[in-house]
């Protein structure tokens, strides 16, 4: 998957070293983090490094979408609104 982000501080961060490997800031079935700390109780040492971005109260996850043949197919519905789609 790819995830594009409109955060400006890590839009510098990807424009200097490229695209991320990353996981998501929540472990399956468990709430978003909504803050650093929240965020290295779920992953510990595992992670090779944080970026602290602040107090980020819980919002919708990222869409996740797929494709099959010339359809879009909407995996996750979250923040932004796709619907399934003939090409």
């Amino acid at each position: 998957a790819v995830r594009v982000t409109d955060a400006k501080p890590l839009h510098e961060l990807l424009l200097r070293v490229g695209p991320l490997l990353t996981t998501s800031a929540n472990l399956p079935n468990q709430t978003i983090s909504e803050n650093i700390k929240q965020a290295e109780e779920y992953f510990g040492d595992k992670v090779d490094f944080y970026v602290d971005g602040g107090y980020r109260p819980e919002k919708l996850p990222s869409t996740v979408i797929g494709f099959a043949d010339d359809t879009i197919v909407v995996l996750r519905q979250g923040a932004t609104r796709i619907e399934n789609s003939m090409g």
